[in-house]
């Protein structure tokens, strides 16, 4: 009968043995499934993180080019600005030379017409002349 006792207490100590190794089996096994979650999530946010990285990279390179390509434009803006400057002071010259010019040719028109009419007046006269000189002869 002890012997029936021992190997009822020895079976019962072994089952509640293997529950307990069953038990810390399920738990590593959910442990090791939760490390490798984290282990995933770890690796995939060290991805994101790199292509963040080479984006924003990428994203400073072109603002580099865009504020190289700013300079350059506003200084061929303030050339051409300068250049337009320099074309309205001599389009004011000429409008003022061309203004002088019209005045100077209006002056000419008059004293041209004053030529044309004494022309004529002195052809008219030179007509009369030689009317009384043929008369006379």
């Amino acid at each position: 009968e002890a012997c029936k006792t021992l190997l009822y207490n020895t079976e019962l100590d072994l089952k509640m043995r293997q529950r307990k190794a069953d038990l810390l089996a399920q738990k590593c096994k959910e442990q090791d499934d939760a490390i490798a979650r984290w282990t995933e999530q770890v690796l995939s946010s060290n991805k994101r993180s790199l292509e963040t990285e080479q984006q924003n990279n990428r994203m400073m390179n072109e603002v580099t080019e865009l504020r190289q390509k700013l300079a350059s434009t506003t200084a061929k803006l303030e050339a051409s600005e300068t250049q337009l400057r320099e074309v309205k002071g001599n389009l004011k010259l000429s409008d003022l030379r061309l203004q002088d010019t019209t005045a100077r040719a209006e002056e000419l028109n008059i004293k041209v017409v004053k030529v044309a009419r004494d022309l004529k007046s002195s052809e008219a006269s030179l007509g009369e002349s030689k009317a009384i000189i043929e008369r006379s002869t």
